[in-house]
């Protein structure tokens, strides 16, 4: 708007100008005569000022015309750009919300599986270990910041304690307790980035 108001300032002292000329010249040319009673010279006097200001006037209403076209489609074209950007950035947080729900469902369910599956507790957990650092690798795209450390770190304590003989239940649930608090910040640090996204 500031480059509007400016532009129309300058083309209305521009075109002031323009019409002041000529109007100066007449004045400066015939000053001295009387102001005629004769109808055909006032006639000339209109022909005159017609003939002079109406090109004037064409022009200047075709810069108008032109300016404000080009206003128009550069309004349009930001307008375009900001709704691809809103619609850019909803697709990519739906993306971001899709990947964090099946990462999650796989975390929340080792608890599950390792009962099921008490045999085969420390496949469960090597299943979602790689699961944790495939979705690290896949989603660098997605995701600004993606700090899976100390779930993994948790997860191999856990696989750790299951390896070993005698077989430490306080361990592994101590270490099983430290994995789910693990799990529920790493999934609330992926949602905040989520939301950042929404909000550039």
């Amino acid at each position: 708007m500031n480059k509007l108001r400016r532009f129309l300032t300058i083309f209305t002292i521009v075109l002031v100008i323009a019409l002041l000329i000529p109007t100066a010249f007449f004045i400066f040319q015939f000053s001295e005569m009387e102001i005629s009673k004769n109808i055909q010279n006032w006639g000339n006097f209109a022909d005159f000022f017609g003939g002079v200001f109406n090109p004037i006037l064409a022009i200047a209403n075709l810069v108008i015309f032109v300016k404000l076209t080009l206003i128009v489609a550069e309004m349009e074209d930001k307008s375009t750009k900001q709704a691809l950007n809103q619609e850019k950035k909803i697709l990519t947080s739906g993306l971001m919300h899709d990947s964090i729900k099946e990462l999650s469902v796989v975390l929340n369910s080792l608890g599950e599986k390792i009962i099921i599956n008490k045999e085969k507790s420390d496949w469960e957990i090597l299943q979602v270990q790689q699961t944790v650092i495939t979705f690290g690798n896949n989603y660098k795209y997605l995701f600004s910041n993606i700090d899976n450390q100390i779930v993994i770190d948790d997860l191999n304590e856990m696989l750790n304690i299951t390896r070993k003989q005698p077989y430490g239940q306080q361990k592994f649930a101590n270490a099983f307790n430290n994995f789910l608090n693990s799990k529920d910040e790493f999934i609330q640090s992926l949602h905040k980035q989520t939301l950042s996204k929404l909000d550039y």
